[in-house]
This record gives C-alpha cells, structure tokens and sequence, in this order.
C-alpha cells in the first residue's frame, strides 16, 4: 500500500506490508476514516482482516475479523458512518457458509448477524457514481490518474506509475 500528499510526485508506505497477503477493497466514507479488506493467500484465502484508518490514511491498523486462524475472504464491506457498516464473508473453504457481520465500533470488532449456506443477500449497495472520485487508466502517460468530479468534467488530483516486477522479500 502506498500514500501520498504531494499529488503523486513522492509515495510512501503507511503501514509494513503483510507477507502473504492480499489487499482488495476500500472505502472512505470521509477524508479521515477509511478501511482496506484482506486476506493471507498462501495456500488458501484466511484470516481475513480489515485494515483501519482514522487520520486520512496517514497510519494504519490491522483489525483481524476472527479470533482464531481460520478460512475465509471478505467478499463486500460497507461502512454508513465511522462506526456502523456491514462485511460478508465468504468462509465456504472451511465451514461451506457466508457470513454477514455488523460493527457498531468502526471495524475494531464485528458481530455475526447471519449464517447461511447460500449467498446472503448484502445489504448495502454502493452508488459508485455517485462519490465523485474514479481512477483512471491514462494510456498516453502509462499511468493510472486519480480524478475527482467537478460537474459535468473530471479533474486529476494525482496520478501515479504502476511498474511490474520482481517481488524481493
């Protein structure tokens, strides 16, 4: 994971990177709280775990969902404020069951509110529109542009270099 404040001319990392893990989603619902779903991948998607922000991403927690190791990815999370969102969990691997998890501590800690071994429904849907920010794939520069919405134009904030290679642990 990479950051940064002077609109992509230098990055750094807020948080060490986690061996063997995989980070997916994100979302801010304000300009300082923010979570990351993720999961260790060596063998098989576990431990699945969110990854929180309260000062707009300058440092970072890992929250793990379940108290004990065990198998199982986040397939969606949403959080309506700071405190109160909802995370399904797919743990078919190990239980053959979805998951639907409610916090009302802002990810510190969740709640089972329903297990099934069909697909929950989720509960929330995401407006994508309508939260005024995109990243967009800028092949003339071979980069990727972080735009926000003014009206009816985009306009880029930062962009940023995604370069493929050789990972060295």
């Amino acid at each position: 994971m990479l950051a940064t404040e002077d609109a992509g001319k230098t990055w750094i990392e807020p948080h060490p990177r986690i061996r063997s893990a995989g980070l997916d989603q994100i979302q801010f619902i304000d300009f300082q709280n923010g979570w990351i779903s993720g999961a260790n991948l060596q063998s098989a998607p576990r431990d699945p775990f969110l990854l929180l922000t309260t000062d707009g991403g300058k440092t970072w927690r890992q929250r793990p969902i379940y108290e004990d190791s065990r198998l199982g990815v986040i397939e969606r999370f949403w959080f309506d404020t700071p405190q109160e969102g909802v995370m399904l969990v797919d743990a078919r691997l190990e239980a053959n069951v979805h998951e639907l998890y409610e916090t009302r501590a802002g990810g510190e800690s969740w709640s089972l509110r329903q297990a099934s071994a069909n697909p929950i429904r989720f509960p929330k849907t995401r407006d994508r529109a309508a939260s005024g920010w995109r990243i967009r794939a800028d092949a003339a520069t071979n980069s990727y542009a972080v735009e926000k919405s003014e009206g009816e134009r985009w306009q880029k904030v930062a962009s940023f270099l995604v370069r493929v290679g050789t990972c060295k642990q």
